[in-house]
Formats: structure tokens, C-alpha cells, sequence
């Protein structure tokens, strides 16, 4: 290879770094193509996730009404008869009086038998029905939510919008102009266009009523600029960047300063090549912990800095504590310290402190505290080190805000959103984990189900708004009356669940009667009116504990439920030992 061909390439090298920084830039700011839709897919499977929890969660709510549904003598003596007026009748007085929002039975071999309710029901819950010889008589399926809210759930949750379908039929969308668009029903994500704008689709398919599919698509705007733009921006430079080198190698003829030049590039190459890496490593963490020490310890390297900490700040005031630390801090926390504190008022700071250099930069993305990340040394930095360390910085709030949005999502899929306590869900992983916990170390374990007396009437009177109030303080009084070890949970509509690890039968009981007691002693104002009648509230409780001849988990929730229709069936307001 000559001299002038070597010297050529060098200058394409030389002048294709910058382009490359410029197309790095974009990647960093979320604007290109590739970067674009990487992040407009990341968020989409999160809310995918978390639309599919919904869904899953709506479910098991609606699945803790069937046993009730099922044993309503009224509703079975009809279907048994075939009276499908009689049915239909009396699975329209259930739904108010169970919080449900559609009932059907479908025949073994197909076709509905009874459907009541709204037409939009989406999540049902399924069990088989029997007649008293044994025979089957179809499939009860119920409902506790509609497509409108659920699709409302999943955008006031994720910010993505949904898309709720039975076969060609759109059951509720939050996004209009997606009504009669084409979308995916499960695989990849896709692009697709809606009224002009471009979106990533992910989708997923669960069951419906009537043995029918339900398909949910999430919706995120697709980012990034237009690819040909882009294209003809870069074909421009590169053009401009082979006739440019053409002219210099006529000019420049010292191979030495070449080779230098080589070298330079050389090391932009890898120093960038690092910092992706760096940089993918921030965005696909979820330990908050593990990501933060990463943080520190990518931010010392990267600077070569002598040593490196992140410090946090609860509330503004409040002394900074350092969190994680990185290399050698000795002779560095004055300076650390005066950087922090710059950085936490005005953004990035770079101070000098008795010869000791130190960068600090906030970090943005920390859901309620203050952070900090700082490095020093007892040289100055460089520009490009400062660049360097700006660059790491707010890849990691990015990082660092992912892992606050996913530890939300998994909060809110295991907690009542009314009541602010565990949902079914959790309390079904619970209960078994307590029981295995209590069989192999040979303690107690008991179980409380709590339901409210004459709910429906309560909402009949005052509205459901009213009977949302008076779950909220029932709640409000089964957490009170707990133990840190306790474990509250809302079982399904009016019901209430108490596990109660380390407890005997007499003590459960004891308990019981506290909540009971507590229930019994609220005054609720109707309507917000203190000059109203006060509304007053009862509940039935029923208690059950492994010692009591429980065998499991399932058998302790059939025992406490047994002994809670007890308390209903004997006059209500007390609480029943099972046995």
C-alpha cells in the first residue's frame, strides 16, 4: 500500500469520527432510528407486562365470586330446569349484589345459556357446572371489569395505549383512530400507522367470554427521525469526505505525523466502543444496589480518576451519605464533598480544592432522593474526560429511572388499587408461602376471612361511591389491627382476608374480634356530610388454623370460609371458630 493511499485512509478515518460522535449523539438523545425504536420497544414490553398482569389480575378477582355464583340455589334450581328466562333473571340480581360486571353460562356444546351484563365484559373467571347426577351442564363464567376500564388501567399505568378486541369487533381503545386499523394480534413488535403517526404494537391474547379470544394490543409512538433524511445527510458527509481527503494527500506528505494520526483514531474507536458497552450495561440493569456500584466504578475508569462515590440526600437539607464507593478516597472528600453539593444546586460541577480536582453531576432519574455521582484526582480533568463523564452520568439516570418504573409496575400488579392492600393474587402467594413455612418449622398458622354485612344495600342506598369509602376504612381497621407480620389482603368484592403467621386458633380469634370490634365502632358520614345520619357498618368473620385440622393452605381458606357463612347464617356481626 503507498503513502498516499495509507494517508487517504487515514483522513477518511479522521473525518468519519466525527460523524460517527454525531451519530452516537443521536443514540444518546433517543433520536435515531435504531435508538428510537430501542427505547419505544423497551417501554412497550414493559407495559405489555404490566397490561398483561392487569388482565391476569382481573381475573383472579372475578374468580373469587364463582363458588357463591355457583351455590345460589335460585340460579341453579333454573339452569337445572332449563328455564333460561328464570336463569337469566336471577344472574341479573347477582351482578350488583357480587360487584360483577357480566355472568354467562355456555353450554358443554356450545352456545350460551344465560349472558347478563355488559357486552364489553372482558377477564372472566371459569368453572364447570354439574347437575345433582353428575352430568355437565356447561361453563359459569364472570366477570369483574369491562374493556373501556381495563384499557383506561393499562394507559393510567404505563402511559401506553391499548387497543381491546374480540375477533373484528373493537371493545374499547384509548386511542380512536386505532378503532378500524389493522393491528397485530401476538409476536414481535411492529410498526404501524395510525392517522398519520407512526406507533410500535405489541400484542397479546387471552381468554373471553363465551369461548371466545381476546386480543389486547399496546400502543407507544414509534421515535426517531425519517431513515431517508438521515441517509442522504450521511451519503453528503462521505462524499464530502472522500473528495476532501483526495486534495489533503496531495498536501500532506510526512508519514510520521500519519501514523500519529492513525493512532488518535485508533483510541476514539475504542473509547467509544467502551462507553456503548457501559451504556448497555446501565440500560438492561434492575438492581438498584448492583447498578449503582456499576455507576461508580464506570465512572472512575472512564475518567481515570483515583477514586469515585454516589451520595444520596433523602430531603433537601439533609446531609448527603454516601451510598457505594469506588478506588481510593483518601485526601478526596473535601473536594467531593463542595462538588456534591454544586451539582445537587446547578447541575454538573468541576471544582479544584487544594490541588485535588473533583466532577460531580446529579442523577436525574432518582425517584425520591437526592443523588450524586462524584470522581476526583490530583490532575485536571480534560475536556473530553468531562464529556466522557457527562455522557456516563445521564446514561445512568436513565438506567436508574428504568428500574424505579419497573419496581413500580411490580408493585401495583400485587396490590388492591381501592383498598391499598395486597390483591388476590398476592394473598394466594402468601397463604402457600406461609403454610410451607409453618409445616417445616412446626409453627402456627391461621387464616381470618372478614365479610362486610349487607354491602349491597350500603351501595343500593349510597351509591357505589359510598360502599368505596366504606371498603377503604374497613381496610383501614384490618391494617390497624395487624401485626408487622400479618398479612392483610382483599379478597374479592366486599371480602376481606387476614394471614396471621405464629398464631394459634385463640389467638386468631382474639384478633378477629378486635377487627370486628373496630368495624363495628365506625361512624362514616354519608357523602362527606358530617351533619348526616352517620352510616354505620358490621361484618362476619371466620376463623381457621392449621392446628385445628386443616391439612394446606386450600383447606385453611375452605375452613375459615366455612365458619365465616357461620357467622352470616346465625345473625352476622360476630365471628365463628372453625371445627
Amino acid at each position: 500500500m503507498t503513502f498516499r493511499t495509507r494517508l487517504t485512509l487515514l483522513f477518511v478515518v479522521i473525518v468519519l469520527v466525527p460523524i460517527v460522535g454525531f451519530v452516537a449523539v443521536l443514540e444518546i438523545v433517543g433520536v435515531s432510528p435504531s435508538r428510537g425504536n430501542g427505547r419505544s420497544d423497551a417501554r412497550l414490553m414493559v407495559a405489555q407486562r404490566a397490561a398483561t398482569a392487569l388482565y391476569e389480575d382481573a381475573t383472579s378477582r372475578a374468580a373469587a365470586s364463582l363458588g357463591a355464583l355457583a351455590s345460589d340455589r335460585a340460579f341453579a334450581r333454573a339452569l337445572q330446569r332449563g328455564d333460561t328466562g328464570a336463569a337469566s333473571a336471577r344472574a341479573n340480581a347477582l351482578l350488583g349484589a357480587r360487584g360483577l360486571t357480566r355472568i354467562a353460562v355456555v353450554r358443554t356444546g356450545g352456545g350460551a345459556i344465560v349472558s347478563a351484563g355488559d357486552p364489553a365484559a372482558v377477564a372472566p373467571a371459569q368453572r364447570n357446572l354439574t347437575s345433582a347426577a353428575g352430568a355437565p351442564v356447561g361453563v359459569l363464567e364472570a366477570s369483574v371489569t369491562t374493556a373501556p376500564r381495563y384499557a383506561a388501567s393499562v394507559r393510567r399505568l404505563t402511559g401506553a395505549d391499548a387497543v381491546v378486541r374480540a375477533g373484528n369487533r373493537t371493545l374499547a381503545t384509548t386511542l380512536p383512530a386505532a378503532r378500524t386499523v389493522g393491528l397485530p394480534q401476538a409476536g414481535r413488535p411492529q410498526d404501524v400507522e395510525i392517522g398519520g403517526d407512526a406507533y410500535r404494537a405489541a400484542a397479546f391474547t387471552a381468554p373471553g367470554f363465551l369461548r371466545s379470544r381476546v386480543h389486547v394490543t399496546v400502543l407507544e409512538p414509534r421515535g426517531g427521525h425519517p431513515r431517508l433524511l438521515i441517509a442522504i445527510i450521511l451519503g453528503s458527509a462521505v462524499l464530502l469526505v472522500v473528495l476532501c481527503a483526495l486534495y489533503i494527500s496531495r498536501v500532506f506528505q510526512f508519514e510520521r505525523q500519519a501514523e500519529e494520526l492513525e493512532r488518535q483514531a485508533e483510541e476514539a474507536r475504542d473509547r467509544e466502543s467502551q462507553l456503548r458497552r457501559v451504556g448497555q450495561a446501565f440500560a438492561s440493569g434492575l438492581d438498584r444496589e448492583a447498578l449503582l456500584r456499576t455507576v461508580v466504578e464506570a465512572a472512575v475508569d472512564g475518567v481515570g480518576a483515583q477514586g469515585g462515590r454516589v451520595s444520596a440526600r433523602a430531603l433537601p437539607g439533609a446531609p448527603l451519605i454516601e451510598r457505594m464507593r469506588a478506588g481510593d478516597l483518601d485526601g478526596l472528600e473535601a473536594a467531593l464533598a463542595i462538588a456534591e453539593e454544586q451539582a445537587l444546586s446547578g447541575g454538573t460541577a468541576a471544582v479544584t480544592v487544594d490541588g485535588v480536582h473533583a466532577l460531580a453531576d446529579p442523577l436525574r432519574g432518582s425517584p425520591g432522593e437526592l443523588e450524586t455521582v462524584a470522581v476526583g484526582r490530583r490532575t485536571p480533568f480534560t475536556d473530553a474526560e468531562r464529556e466522557v463523564f457527562g455522557y456516563l452520568t445521564a446514561q445512568a439516570g436513565v438506567a436508574i429511572e428504568n428500574v424505579g418504573l419497573h419496581e413500580s409496575v411490580q408493585a401495583q400488579a400485587i396490590t388492591d388499587e381501592l383498598t391499598g392492600l395486597a390483591n388476590h393474587r398476592r394473598f394466594q402467594e402468601t397463604i402457600d408461602a406461609e403454610a410451607e413455612r409453618a409445616r417445616r418449622f412446626g409453627q402456627p398458622l391461621s387464616l381470618v376471612m372478614l365479610d362486610i354485612d349487607d354491602f349491597k344495600a350500603v351501595n343500593d342506598t349510597y351509591g357505589h361511591q359510598q360502599g368505596d369509602v366504606v371498603l377503604a376504612e374497613v381496610a383501614r381497621v384490618l391494617r390497624a389491627s395487624s401485626r408487622d407480620i400479618d398479612s392483610p389482603a382483599r379478597y374479592g368484592g366486599e371480602e376481606f382476608a387476614l394471614i396471621l403467621p405464629q398464631t394459634d386458633l385463640d389467638g386468631a380469634y382474639r384478633l378477629a374480634e378486635r377487627v370486628r370490634s373496630g368495624i363495628e365502632a365506625l361512624r362514616i358520614a354519608p357523602g362527606g356530610d358530617p351533619g348526616a345520619d352517620p352510616l354505620e357498618v358490621t361484618a362476619s368473620l371466620g376463623v381457621s388454623a392449621l392446628s385445628d385440622g386443616a391439612t394446606g393452605p386450600r383447606d385453611l381458606l375452605a375452613r375459615a370460609d366455612a365458619a365465616l357463612y357461620e357467622a352470616k347464617r346465625t345473625g352476622k356481626n360476630k365471628t365463628v371458630r372453625s371445627g
